[in-house]
């Protein structure tokens, strides 16, 4: 199997266990010998899971969760926390191998405290304190402002933290509803990762676990409401910022489609860009190199985020306001081009690349109890390492040209952008690159630092009137003579007089 070592073959499959309530229980066993275990309680409920007035809820939770448990978790010494995102709630902890079983009682008590009036004031001035952060400093939650771009009026475009009117409206009766609604036995997920054997953390959970109820107060489960991508953008223009934080995306695949491979492999390809780092212009992609060599971004990487039934795939940056136009178009060269020309070399490099990645992340017990979280319950299973390099070795580079052309060329974007934004470019202009990419990359005279503008602009001008192109008249001539001020009157117009 593509000579894989022996530490990668002969790696322990996770094991897997339901208890009476319906609570799965996943061990990797990959680091037995280890110290340290960390331990990951997941819930199968987000922000997109919470009614509109109640948005923030998820967050409230996470920062009440340990409430009260403070001695507990002082005793033990190890770390915990607890965080919310659209589709899952986490609890977690490392210790050392001989207090798991404290840990798991303190996850255990985080998941069944109701919560009492002083606690929730505490935890939702917490959250009160991140929201103005944001509203301060809205380049710091790009990424939400996408999400709203993106699944616009939909429980996915929803923050994650709310806002300060719904957490306002939050009481701890909601939070008590929420808790008896979601965190149920078939929605809860633990996770172990080091010094545990799984027979003795299933016999662990099962003492401390074992109450809580298999099915929601009410006796009926709502179904999760279907997210909508929609194709817009969201400008917040500050121009009194020093750089523009940016973020822009396609929707992509959900998490269970058979395209989540080739995708972050297309994000290997482009990879990322940081001035701070020690690369410079040697980067390994050529997207990384072109951002140094012309000093587009202070920073700028690939991203993909995977949801049941969505998913998104950009680029995110941080950028000089004077360079925006050139990024744009730099980006979009390199992204779109994945479809069309994108090149063996590439495509190995990037799959060596994202094995790397994996690899690393499963090196860390806690990141690796982490993603059997996510895959169990994403997938209902944890794919083994041997089988996850062999799924990445299969993409060939006709796969990831297929997958780009489903997902990215000739579809609608989401964009969100803060700070002094007057050169970032039109929806329009973005649509017309992605869906133009063929003509535009085999055209070089109309890139912006090719020279000869204005003589190649009439050229194309000529072209359009006596061919009566129009959508070559809008598409092309608006796209680019734009940049010189050339007013088209309207084609009928030039029709005829030149006919007369």
């Amino acid at each position: 199997m593509h000579g894989y070592p022996e530490t990668v073959l002969s790696a322990p499959e996770a094991q897997n266990s339901v208890l009476s309530n319906g609570i799965c229980v996943v061990s990797d066993g990959c680091f037995t010998e280890t110290d340290i275990v960390s331990l990951c309680f997941a819930v199968d409920a987000g922000s997109r899971s919470e009614p509109g007035r109640l948005n923030g809820i998820s967050s409230v939770l996470a920062k009440v969760a340990f409430t009260g448990l403070e001695k507990q978790i002082s005793a033990l010494g190890g770390a915990f926390n607890a965080t919310a995102s659209r589709e899952s709630i986490v609890f977690r902890a490392t210790v050392h191998k001989s207090q798991v079983t404290e840990a798991l009682n303190v996850l255990a008590g985080a998941t069944k405290l109701l919560a009492g009036d002083e606690a929730l004031q505490v935890a939702k001035k917490a959250i009160f304190d991140e929201i103005n952060t944001g509203e301060n400093a809205p380049e710091a939650h790009v990424m939400e402002h996408l999400h709203d771009a993106a699944y616009l009026n939909s429980p996915m475009g929803m923050p994650v933290l709310g806002t300060a009117k719904t957490v306002a409206n939050i009481s701890a009766s909601d939070v008590d509803s929420f808790v008896s609604h979601h965190l149920i036995g078939p929605r809860l997920v633990l996770t172990a990762s080091g010094g545990v054997q799984h027979n003795d953390l299933v016999d662990i959970a099962s003492s401390l676990l074992g109450d809580i109820s298999s099915s929601p107060s009410g006796g009926v489960d709502e179904a999760m409401k279907a997210s909508s991508f929609v194709g817009s953008d969201k400008r917040l223009r500050y121009d009194s910022k020093p750089l523009v934080s940016l973020a822009f995306a396609f929707e992509g695949p959900s998490a269970t489609s058979q395209h989540v491979i080739p995708v972050q492999v297309i994000q290997a390809v482009l990879g990322s860009w940081d001035r701070r780092s020690n690369v410079g212009c040697d980067g390994a992609s050529r997207f990384s190199i072109e951002m140094a060599e012309r000093g587009l971004a202070h920073r700028a990487s690939a991203f993909t985020t995977h949801y049941k039934d969505s998913g998104l795939i950009g680029i995110t940056a941080v950028c000089p306001d004077n360079k925006l136009d050139d990024f744009m178009w730099y980006s979009l060269d390199n992204l779109v081009r994945i479809c069309h020309t994108v090149t063996d070399e590439e495509v190995q490099r990037a799959i060596v690349a994202l094995k790397t990645a994996k690899m690393l992340n499963a090196a860390d017990p806690a990141a690796a109890a982490l993603d059997l979280a996510h895959q169990q319950l994403a997938h209902g299973r944890c794919v083994p390492a041997a089988e996850m390099l062999a799924r990445i070795d299969a993409v060939t580079t006709q796969n990831v040209k297929d997958t780009g052309m489903q997902f990215i060329h000739d579809h609608n974007h989401a964009l969100a952008a803060v700070g002094p934004i007057y050169e970032l470019p039109d929806y329009n202009w973005i649509r017309y690159v992605v869906c133009n990419f063929v003509f535009l990359h085999f055209a070089p005279f109309l890139q912006p630092d090719r020279g000869l503008h204005q003589f190649c602009s009439a050229l194309i001008y000529v072209y359009v009137v006596l061919f009566q192109a129009e959508k070559l008249l809008v598409e092309i001539l608006d796209y680019r003579l734009g940049l010189y001020n050339i007013e088209i009157q309207g084609q009928n117009t030039h029709v005829n007089s030149v006919r007369n």
